[in-house]
């Protein structure tokens, strides 16, 4: 028995970061082995949830430590902004 992808949403996101303009990310998020999953396919980052809102929450928080974990990202975010700015769109 294998597993089952079930493909729910495709999404647009853009991130703001401060002194650059937006850039734009593409998401997929599918229902597989009892949860949803997104991925962010300009990173290749993936989170889950319960939930389809869960996942969008939990995906930009992914993001966040993806970026902060980047060296060259210091010099965008400073260690107190938790809001990137990622906002996604149907």
């Amino acid at each position: 028995m294998g597993i089952q992808i079930e493909l729910k949403e495709a999404l647009t996101g853009f991130l703001n970061l401060p002194g650059m303009e937006k850039i734009r990310l593409d998401f997929l998020i599918t229902y597989e082995s009892d949860a949803f999953y997104i991925r962010c396919l300009d990173f290749g980052i993936m989170s889950c949830g319960d939930t389809i809102n869960e996942c969008k929450e939990n995906i930009q928080e992914a993001i966040y430590i993806y970026l902060t974990d980047l060296p060259e990202s210091r010099i965008y975010l400073s260690p107190h902004q938790r809001n990137i700015g990622a906002c996604f769109l149907n």
